[in-house]
Order: C-alpha cells, then structure tokens, then sequence
C-alpha cells in the first residue's frame, strides 16, 4: 500500500482552521478588555511584529545562529546514545554499567546543567552542552527500547549463526534503528527547541532567539516576544512535517525492498 507524502483532508484542515478563528476571536476579545498592549497585545499588533521581524536578516540569521546550536546538541546525544548501544551489542553486560549513569543524569535539574555550563564553558559554548545533556536521556531511552523490543527469534538467529560485530552493526543494528531514530530525533527537537532557547535566555548569549526574546522582553515589548513565539511553533512545525516525510519516504522504501 502506498503511503501518501503529504495527505490531504479536508475535515482535518477545516476544524484546524476554526479553532485558529475562535483562538484569535477570543484572544482579541480579552485584548480590548485589558485594554494594555503590555499584558495582553491584541492579535493584529502580534501578526504586525511577526511579520515586521520576518524582514529583518537579523531575524534569520537569529534562527539560524539557535538552530545549528540545537540540532549540534541532538546530534552528539544521538552519536553518545549508538556508542552505548554499539557496547551493548557487543556486550551486554555493559548495560549495568551505563544504565545508572543515564538515570542520573535524567534526574539532574535542567537549571543545574545550565549554570554548572555557563560557568566551565562559558556562554556561547554552553548552550549546545545543555542541550546534548538534556536530549541524551530522550535518545538514548528511546534506542534502547527499541533494541529490548526485537523480535526474540531474530536474536536466536544471531546466536545460532555468529557474525562479526561491525557486520551486526552495518546489517542488523543501524536499518532495524533507523525508523527509531527518526521518531527519536522528532521528539527530542521539540524539546531541543524549548531547552536551548531557554539556556539562551539565561546564558546571555551574543545571538540567537533566546537573545531577541529576552531584548523584547527587556523593552516590555510583549507583541514581540509573542511572535517570537509563533516563529518557535511555525519552525518546530515544520521540523516535524520534514521529519514525517522521511519517515514515509523510508517506509515506502521498505514496502519496495520487501
């Protein structure tokens, strides 16, 4: 069965674009009783900013600055969680050793990662940390479960015939990983997303949107950092749709190859 890259429906959409209407009714309904741009602007001055930062290339280049932080981060969460995995698949009693280790440092609090990195590494270069060490219990728990979850036949086959383990790896470990690893990295961006931004914010970086929030907010401007915001959803929106595609793209893959 084939599965469609971008499917259309029209129900889906229609009720999307009613509760956007009433959000914004609403919204401007609560905006002219405060009647204080400073708590509530109303949703034309936020789509004004919105769009007022939009041709700004320092707005871009803002994204962009945010993005390569947070995306660095993920990656290296992702490169330590196969590590673990790549020890685990070569010897199992190693999951004694690192299983502690990653429920620590999932109980460590976001704040303490933050401060402890601004401190050792400064705050340009803390931001990336913090994120990789937020997103590395996500990753790493989410590979692993995936490894736990195979099919108990395909390990007795790999006990019965034995292989090398760089085969094991290439051929068996990395494609049945690869649909987990997508799905991994469109959780861990959301989240990716909300923690280096608010590392931003506290490290005081030189660039970046946690930068432009806190300016905003410094110049009680509450229209722009409201469209900040929306520019945060609208980005992770459309991380989360390329990442959907690819998904599909590798599950019509399979459907071909099987």
């Amino acid at each position: 069965m084939k599965i469609p890259l971008f499917p259309y429906n029209k129900k889906r959409i229609g009720k999307r674009i009613l509760c956007i209407v009433a959000i914004l009714l609403v919204w401007q309904i609560i905006a002219i009783q405060v009647n204080n741009n400073i708590l509530i602007p109303s949703p034309i001055e936020t789509i004004s900013a919105l769009f007022s930062l939009l041709i700004k290339p320092a707005t871009w280049s803002s994204i962009g600055i945010t993005l390569v932080r947070v995306i660095r981060g993920l990656c290296i969460s992702l490169f330590l969680s196969l590590v673990l995995l790549f020890l685990y698949e070569a010897n199992q009693r190693t999951e004694k050793i690192f299983t502690p280790i990653v429920t620590l440092i999932s109980s460590i609090p976001n704040i303490s990662y933050m401060i402890l990195a601004i401190i050792w590494l400064g705050s340009e270069g803390s931001v990336s940390v913090v994120t990789m060490m937020v997103l590395f219990p996500v990753t790493f728990q989410g590979l692993f479960s995936a490894i736990l979850d195979e099919d108990k036949s395909l390990k007795d086959v790999q006990v019965l015939y034995k292989e090398s383990f760089i085969f094991r790896v290439r051929f068996h470990l990395l494609p049945m990983l690869s649909f987990t690893i997508l799905r991994t990295m469109k959780t861990a961006l959301q989240l990716g997303f909300k923690v280096g931004i608010m590392a931003e914010i506290v490290a005081s970086v030189r660039a970046g949107i946690g930068r432009s929030m806190h300016f905003a907010n410094l110049n009680l401007n509450t229209a722009e950092v409201l469209a900040w915001t929306l520019i945060i959803i609208l980005l992770s929106m459309c991380i989360t749709a390329l990442l959907d595609t690819l998904l599909k793209l590798r599950m019509q893959h399979e459907e071909k190859a099987g």
